[in-house]
């Protein structure tokens, strides 16, 4: 367990340590959650690979009404819930790293993408996160790829 545990905080060192944050930081919330975006900057401008970090803060509300999610759901099941939308092509991350950010009330996320879309300065695409065990409300980005 504690071999486990050092190699998960190594992967998110390792996954931090390649890149910086870029621009803003870019956030949506309804009653239910709030969603806050950031694309990180690779240190080579060549890297085939884009990182973002996600933090979501669920509301009070929604806390005490789904009670049976708790931080469980947060930590393990969120594989598919985000993805890339590129004019259509839904592209789900390489890598999911939850990060122990020490809160217990916001869970934050390293997520890793393969570059397989063209990635001129102009080229932009849609961050989806679409949590599944509440109601499957989207909340949409529009960010550099």
């Amino acid at each position: 367990m504690k071999i486990l545990k050092i190699s998960i905080v190594l992967i998110a060192f390792s996954l931090a340590s390649g890149c910086r944050r870029a621009g803003a930081l870019k956030e949506k919330s309804d009653r239910n959650m709030r969603v806050q975006v950031a694309r990180m900057t690779p240190v080579t401008p060549k890297d085939d690979m884009a990182v973002y970090r996600v933090r979501l803060i669920p509301s009070e509300i929604l806390r005490t009404i789904h009670k049976e999610l708790g931080s469980e759901h947060y930590w393990y099941r969120m594989d598919s819930c985000f993805y890339l939308d590129h004019a259509g092509h839904k592209q789900y991350p390489v890598v999911l790293q939850p990060v122990a950010n020490g809160s217990k009330d916001n869970y934050e996320y390293l997520l890793q993408f393969v570059r397989e879309m063209p990635s001129d300065s102009s080229d932009s695409v849609r961050f989806v996160f679409a949590d599944k065990a509440i109601n499957d409300i989207k909340y949409e980005f529009n960010l550099a790829f």
